[in-house]
């Protein structure tokens, strides 16, 4: 069985993914940040300010 190269990305829905930030949390304070507008886990256009529940903070 081939391995795949690409993993799927979550849907938004299951992260509860929202287009403003969680006190003071949000996309683009993320480790998982892509910019301009993308995220390494979930899929679809990322707002900056916004939040879901993967959200884990980049150090430093």
């Amino acid at each position: 069985m081939p391995q795949r190269l690409a993993q799927e990305k979550i849907a938004q829905a299951q992260v509860q993914y929202q287009n403003t930030p969680k006190d003071a949390q949000q996309c683009d304070k993320c480790v998982n940040w892509e910019a301009p507008n993308a995220c390494k886990i979930v899929a679809g256009t990322i707002a900056p300010q916004g939040w879901c529940i993967a959200y884990a903070p980049k150090s430093g």
